[in-house]
């Protein structure tokens, strides 16, 4: 059964649509003002609907998500999480290549 695709997620119900599922998640915070956020929205959307099946692919606005962003110690944009069962096991700051992204849906 295949995943939402994109999952927006907030400060109100990061818990409960990341945090608790018990599908892996690939998490990314951006802002809308950040150019390498902008570039690489297309690319978190491409892989959301390739990586349906077996991830959630959340977005997460930093400005309008200022608890989670520091929860995380969220500095630099994006900022791309992957979490199994509740806990970070890989993080990835700043603009990074396509290929890069994607690694962390084949190699998590």
């Amino acid at each position: 059964m295949a995943l939402p695709k994109l999952v927006q997620s907030n400060d109100s119900n990061f818990e409960k649509e990341i945090l608790r599922q018990p599908t892996p998640a690939v998490v990314c915070f951006w802002a809308n003002w950040s150019a390498p956020s902008k570039l690489l929205t297309p690319v978190v959307a491409e892989m959301a609907e390739t990586y349906s099946d077996s991830y959630l692919v959340g977005m997460i606005d930093v400005d309008e998500s200022p608890l989670m962003s520091a929860t995380y110690g969220v500095f630099t944009l994006p900022t791309f999480l992957v979490i199994k069962e509740g806990q970070v096991v890989k993080r990835i700051d700043g603009a990074v290549s396509r290929e890069k992204i994607e690694r962390l849906f084949t190699e998590s």
